[in-house]
């Protein structure tokens, strides 16, 4: 099965600012709700990885993420992996005017075995999530307020 969708999100700075703070990955567990921990991994075929810590209600989850392309602001793509999924977002950063930036992220999740089913009952809530991580950083951004 495979669930694409995607959001848009304006945000009230500058996109050289929008970029800066997005970019800066020490400051992933301000924004990022449940982020544990951030550990480098070796680079694959020229592309960083690194393993992801989240706690997501009573159980911790890791995932590896791997930069598939970073071109910000006009492309930073990536691809995170679990067992029985993964997903690859793409993310833009434009400006609509001085001080306001449009975050757009094109999303496509696939799943296998067990998760292929139970992706069936839960679409919403990766759609959710996805929304509420970038409203997070929206917050962060505008405000500096902490997840």
């Amino acid at each position: 099965m495979k669930l694409n969708y995607r959001y848009e999100i304006e945000i009230k700075r500058p996109l050289d600012e929008v970029v800066r703070l997005f970019s800066n990955r020490d400051l992933l567990t301000k924004w990022q709700r449940g982020l544990l921990l951030i550990e480098t991994l070796k680079t694959t075929d020229g592309k960083k990885q690194y393993m992801l810590m989240y706690k997501l209600g009573r159980r911790k989850m890791k995932m590896t993420e791997t930069i598939l392309k970073d071109a910000l602001p006009e492309q930073y793509d990536v691809n995170f992996k679990v067992k029985g999924a993964q997903h690859t977002a793409c993310n833009s950063f434009t400006s609509t005017d001085h001080n306001t930036t449009k975050w757009t992220s094109d999303v496509e999740f696939s799943f296998s075995g067990l998760m292929n089913l139970l992706a069936r009952f839960m679409k919403a809530g990766f759609e959710q999530q996805t929304l509420m991580y970038m409203k997070s950083f929206k917050s962060f951004a505008e405000n500096y307020t902490r997840v």
